[in-house]
């Protein structure tokens, strides 16, 4: 089969384009099972994966049987045998061959990536042909909703486009841009209190000067020591969802708060002429459209979509994804908030050689407390993950307990009976030794 651009439906989520021996490893690394759905470019439609050949390795051939043992001598010739005889068992001899395979069920219906999604209609077992036809008819009603294939169209785009290579890409490039940010800030809040101490003729600010030094070190060394402590506690902590609906629609209203957030960033900007909720907007909004990729790739905050999920555990499940989220933007929001403290920094120094003193106390405290607070993020989200996560960890223990009292009344209805079912002969035997 030649070698071309193959997609694949796994867990109800659509992946691809890759290519037929990225499509083995992905079937060798158990996320694409037989009877998963898979559609390579130039074909009419999606098949069951397990009909790709060499997909999931080749079937062994049945060995011939062993020839038998021959009663007459190795220099006697064999005796003549008719054609007709020597044909019938030959035919005896071949192996019969193997069992035509069962027909598939009809697959769930998948979106192609250059056509609409077909109205397929799923297995119901012993259904009657007038529900199958009303399940039809329901799909192809829900196919011709442009809004939703479009909506539809544009989380898959979103998915393929943020990848997790590009999640970790960001979390790398975020720490360092806010190492090098902070550095700068914890310098310009020097100045800048020096600058407003000389303006002012206050001796307290020029103390407060010397602190900054002093607690800007120690800030950031706690930034340092915690912020890659998140990602080894998301790596301990797996959770797991059954579908990816509530996925899906978290995304999208993430989206949709990112676009609002960019929108009033844009507002302030032009109207209100205040940096401090500028920058607020402007890093909230970045966040936002970081958790529309860990919602879309949620294997990237190590929880696994699928599988038998019951309501209880989908809701701790939801929970563990939300504070696992949180706790992998730490990298982000420390990057970014550093970034926008700098550039805060950088516009009070300028205003203050423009306004006078008493006019910038009291924006100059809200900025630099912005600016070097902003390395107590990842020590922050560290102990609120880690109560949250005990919360979550109580729940599973509650869930387990009926399960865990069913299981001994079980254990102690047997032993009674096993000791009912003792003969007395038994007993008194036993009681004479």
């Amino acid at each position: 089969m030649p070698d071309t651009v193959w997609y694949y439906h796994h867990a109800g989520t659509r992946s691809g384009p890759v290519s037929l021996e990225q499509l083995r490893q992905v079937a060798a690394a158990g996320e694409l099972e037989p009877g998963d759905l898979v559609w390579q470019q130039g074909t009419p439609d999606w098949v069951l994966a397990r009909t790709v050949e060499g997909l999931f390795g080749a079937e062994p051939t049945p060995l011939p049987p062993p020839p038998t043992a021959s009663a007459e001598p190795a220099d006697r010739a064999p005796a003549a045998v008719a054609p007709e005889v020597d044909a019938k068992a030959r035919e005896a001899a071949t192996p019969a061959p193997p069992p035509a395979p069962a027909a598939p069920s009809a697959p769930r219906p998948v979106l192609r990536p250059d056509r609409p999604r077909p109205a397929a209609v799923p297995h119901h077992g012993g259904a009657s042909p007038r529900k199958a036809r009303a399940v039809k008819e329901a799909q192809g009603f829900l196919d011709m909703l442009p809004h939703v294939r479009f909506i539809d169209g544009l989380l898959d785009w979103l998915r393929e486009l943020i990848t997790e290579e590009v999640l970790a890409e960001t979390d790398r490039l975020a720490k360092t841009a806010g190492h090098v940010a902070y550095v700068g800030c914890a310098a310009l809040a020097v100045v800048c209190t020096c600058v407003l101490a000389i303006k002012a003729d206050d001796l307290k600010l020029f103390l407060a000067a010397l602190l900054v030094i002093p607690a800007a070190i120690l800030l950031h060394y706690t930034a340092v020591a915690f912020l890659d402590s998140g990602k080894t506690l998301i790596e301990k902590s797996p959770s797991a969802i059954s579908t990816t609906g509530f996925l899906r629609v978290y995304s999208l209203f993430q989206l949709g708060s990112a676009l609002a957030l960019m929108l009033l960033a844009i507002f302030t900007a032009i109207r209100a002429n205040k940096f401090l909720p500028l920058g607020v907007q402007i890093l909230s909004s970045v966040a936002a459209l970081y958790v529309v990729g860990l919602a879309l790739r949620p294997s990237a905050v190590n929880v696994k979509v699928g599988g038998e999920v019951s309501a209880g555990e989908e809701a701790i499940g939801i929970l563990a994804f939300l504070a696992k989220t949180w706790l992998r933007l730490t990298p982000l929001l420390y990057g970014v908030g550093a970034v926008v403290g700098m550039c805060g920094l950088v516009y009070l120094l300028v205003i203050l050689f423009i306004k006078e003193p008493w006019q910038l106390l009291m924006l100059s405290l809200p900025i630099l407390g912005l600016a070097l607070g902003i390395a107590l993020v990842p020590f922050v989200f560290y102990l609120v993950f880690l109560l949250v996560y005990l919360g979550i960890d109580v729940l599973r223990s509650v869930l387990v307990v009926p399960g865990k009292l069913d299981a001994v009344v079980v254990a102690v209805g047997r032993a009674s009976a096993a000791r009912d079912e003792t003969p007395a002969g038994g007993k008194d035997a036993e009681d004479e030794d």
